[in-house]
């Protein structure tokens, strides 16, 4: 392969070599944003112009085309690595999703195919040809279909490059600015070049200008990384992290002027942009000389608005201060919440305190009534039962009996009554131990068992074997089961009542009692475990205030477990509760 480089060559090797210096400073600043694709950016820019000047030093013909060939594993991705960058540099990270990734790389990776297999389908270059001229020296590249949708591609991702450092321009003001509009312009003259060259305007045909102007974009970026520090203070998404912000950001400089002010503070101020920027901040707030001494923190009511105020100062690298940053916040509104949400505590804790009052007189009025109640019924009681064992009269004794047994019924709705009140105030406590449930209901249905045989029904245990420890107070599930079968006896008419017990399988043991009685409608089970309330037509049936299901489902609910009924009409019922099983058999 024979050489002849011609001068304009080492132009190109020079803005190579400082592209490849680019991309390693950049990469030394990797951290920031943007850097790594700037970095490649440059990178494909030096593979754009070490092919160009390989291209022109080449002599024959065949490697003129072979370099201008490897050029292109550097031109097409320069578009979208500046689109990249720009995109990343400003903060915005929707480039990233797999569906735009694969839109922004498929036509470069493609290009990559097409040229090298231009000879066959020739869409890229129809024809190549030396230069008139030229002496062979410039090729001229004909321009075929896939070449003009790979320049519209770079051109369009370029701009839009360029679009969002404008973007960035308009919210930035002094040394942010000198960046960008270096940045800009660095990026302008390779487009302006290349669009002299694509459209026949190059003063020698074929001659391609746009490394000539990108050796120069070079120098630009030098400057704009090296001698203006791009890389080192990111604006990340300005526009979207400062004048987006709810709370007002006020920039100052060492002589209390401001120097930068979003939309949220100028509200706060009640003033503009132009009113605002390079006049005292004192000038422009009077309220200012309340919060200058105070260099952290400062909460404080202008015009009936409240606002929490952060002054932090602004150092140089050498900690010589700069200016000052503060941060507005307007707190009227939490400010406004939390006073209503005292009143409701005051309030709440009025009431509360007034409920308490009240359970208070009704605990004291409770014990009151029933010792007055139990004193003489105790009275009444052993005066009936003496009387009943000393009688010989049949008659009379029977009629002993009868108040003996109804004495003992009302002391019992006495004792329920007064666990009812202190289950409802939260006073009644149960004391859960291990427990052998099913030893226990076998001992309950055997003490229940004459009962029932007395109403003409029979009472059967079933129980699954073996049933696990469980964690209960005994006397209180005595009380529950009590309740349970009372009611089933209630209802059950003639036929039988089953207990059954299993486990439930989440931790707790399942207890049921299922009577063969006429069962009940849908308004009774929605009220079965209220307190005091009876279907009008069994009001005058059954006897007893109904409060044993409520206080069952008190006491239920004391071990942790829940209670509820199934019934259907003219089928029975099944009332059903668990219990916790006991830790260590879990």
């Amino acid at each position: 392969m024979t050489w002849d480089f011609p001068s304009f060559a080492w132009i190109f090797l020079f803005g190579g070599l400082l592209c490849l210096a680019l991309g390693g400073a950049a990469l030394h600043r990797r951290q920031s944003p943007g850097a790594i694709p700037f970095a490649l950016f440059t990178f494909t820019v030096a593979v754009w112009l070490f092919g160009r000047v390989l291209e022109a030093g080449a002599v024959e013909f065949s490697a003129k085309v072979l370099w201008g060939r490897i050029e292109w594993f550097g031109i097409p991705f320069t578009g979208v690595l500046w689109l990249i960058f720009a995109l990343e540099y400003a903060g915005y990270h929707w480039w990233k999703r797999p569906r735009n990734l694969i839109l922004l790389w498929v036509l470069p990776v493609v290009s990559i195919a097409m040229v090298w297999t231009n000879d066959w389908h020739r869409l890229l270059w129809p024809n190549i040809l030396p230069s008139p001229g030229t002496g062979g020296a410039i090729l001229e590249w004909q321009h075929g279909p896939w070449f003009w949708l790979m320049w519209a591609f770079n051109a369009i991702t370029i701009l839009a490059g360029v679009a969002t450092f404008m973007r960035l321009f308009a919210g930035h003001g002094g040394a942010y600015r000198r960046r960008l509009i270096a940045l800009i312009v660095g990026t302008l003259i390779p487009i302006a070049a290349n669009v002299v060259y694509v459209f026949g305007f190059s003063p020698v045909r074929g001659l391609d200008l746009t490394p000539f102007a990108f050796a120069i974009a070079a120098c630009v970026y030098a400057v704009t990384l090296f001698w203006f520090g791009f890389f080192d203070i990111v604006p990340v998404a300005r526009h979207t992290l400062v004048e987006k912000m709810s709370d007002g950001i006020v920039v100052l400089d060492a002589e209390s002027r401001i120097v930068d002010v979003n939309p949220a503070a100028l509200a706060i101020l009640q003033t503009n942009a132009t009113q605002a920027i390079g006049r005292q901040l004192a000038d422009v707030w009077l309220e200012w000389k309340n919060v200058a001494g105070n260099d952290r923190h400062l909460e404080t009511k202008i015009q009936e608005r409240w606002l929490d105020i952060d002054v932090a100062p602004i150092r140089d690298p050498g900690g010589r201060e700069t200016g000052r940053l503060v941060v507005m916040r307007d707190t009227t509104e939490r400010n406004q919440t939390q006073a209503e949400l005292k009143a409701l505590y005051e309030r709440e804790r009025s009431l509360r305190q007034d409920l308490e009052a009240e359970i208070g007189k009704r605990t004291v009025y409770t014990r009151a009534l029933v010792h007055e109640l139990r004193t003489p019924l105790t009275a009444v009681i052993a005066a009936a039962e003496l009387l009943e064992a000393e009688e010989k009269n049949p008659s009379l004794a029977a009629l002993a009996r009868t108040v003996t047994n109804s004495a003992a019924s009302l002391n019992r709705r006495i004792g329920e009554l007064v666990e009812l009140a202190r289950g409802e105030t939260g006073m009644l406590k149960a004391y859960p131990e291990p427990a052998d449930i099913a030893a226990l209901l076998a001992d309950i249905v055997n003490e229940m068992a004459p009962v029932a045989s007395g109403k003409g029904l029979s009472l059967a245990l079933k129980t699954a074997t073996p049933l696990p420890a469980v964690m209960i107070d005994e006397d209180r599930i005595r009380q529950v089961m009590a309740n349970l079968l009372s009611n089933a006896f209630k209802y059950a008419g003639s036929g039988e009542v089953v207990v059954r017990a299993s486990p439930e399988g989440n931790g707790n043991v399942l207890v049921q009692v299922q009577d063969s009685g006429r069962g009940m409608d849908e308004e009774q089970l929605q009220h079965l475990f209220d307190p005091y309330w009876r279907k009008a037509q069994n009001r005058e049936a059954f006897d007893g205030m109904g409060i044993g299901l409520s206080l069952s489902k008190i006491l239920v609910e004391l071990h942790g477990g829940r209670i509820w009924a199934e019934s259907t009409p003219g089928k029975g019922t099944v009332l059903s509760f668990t219990v916790p099983v006991a830790r260590e058999s879990v």
